[in-house]
């Protein structure tokens, strides 16, 4: 992960320093000791499947910037939804320093608070993305989940990738007939 790659992700025209310093403050953020799942790794796994994924977006650099805010506050000890009720209120912050439009800031914020529960409606395309990232994957993988009926609160694929819910929900809200290979 690099602040060239959080610069790149907002809009043209948006201060670089300030998009740098934003940056700078959150890979401190996700380096944090006290981190076991929820850590740089993780987040370079979330933008590679965001960007895999990036026909799936309404708004795709609304989805990118929330993968880079949906676990910036991390304390694992908090309250079911704590973290991500934090971080969405970071994201609100940073953002508002950074100019992004209200709009898509809102957007934001609701897509990390959406990681609580990993749970988007039918037809949230912004939301079934960032919120079923670990859910998720290329070629063979997709197939797999895709095509077996898989709910668990907390599973592990390939030993790395963590998810929630039912991939032929996700096969459903993503409108997709068949597996298909990413």
């Amino acid at each position: 992960m690099s602040v060239a790659r959080f610069v790149a992700t907002v809009p043209p025209g948006t201060d670089p320093a300030a998009a740098a310093t934003v940056a700078e403050d959150l890979l401190e953020r996700w380096g944090e000791p006290h981190r076991e799942y929820h850590t740089g790794d993780h987040l370079a796994r979330t933008l590679s499947i965001v960007d895999a994924n990036a026909r799936l977006a309404d708004d795709l650099m609304a989805v990118r910037l929330a993968a880079w805010f949906h676990d910036a506050v991390y304390d694992p000890v908090a309250a079911p939804g704590a973290n991500e009720a934090a971080s969405a209120a970071l994201a609100i912050q940073y953002l508002a320093i950074l100019d992004i439009d209200e709009e898509r800031a809102d957007e934001v914020a609701r897509l990390v608070r959406l990681t609580a529960e990993h749970d988007p409606v039918p037809g949230d395309r912004n939301g079934c993305l960032l919120a079923n990232h670990g859910m998720i994957a290329t070629g063979d993988n997709l197939d797999k989940l895709l095509s077996h009926q898989i709910s668990a609160t907390k599973a592990v694929t390939d030993g790395t990738i963590k998810f929630k819910g039912n991939p032929l929900k996700l096969q459903a809200m993503l409108g997709i007939s068949a597996p298909e290979r990413m």
